[in-house]
């Protein structure tokens, strides 16, 4: 599914593409404050604007995605 990602941070690549689907089904897992599971549309927005913000470096997009959630919180 073509995102919109900007050309200058790749574009809708399969890489890209990839790295979003994966992404939106990790965002759509989560549970919001209210503890409503994220829908598709807001989790791509969130997907996409953290890619946008790391500047298209996927392993940052995703680190800075997983302390939103509480990923790599101690137990």
């Amino acid at each position: 599914m073509p995102y919109g990602m900007p050309k200058d941070m790749g574009g809708d690549s399969p890489e890209n593409d990839s790295w979003m689907e994966r992404c939106v089904k990790k965002v759509t897992n989560q549970t919001d404050k209210e503890g409503k599971k994220y829908g598709k549309d807001r989790a791509i927005a969130i997907c996409k604007s953290t890619f946008m913000k790391m500047k298209g470096n996927k392993s940052n997009a995703e680190m800075e995605i997983g302390f939103m959630f509480d990923w790599y919180k101690k137990t």
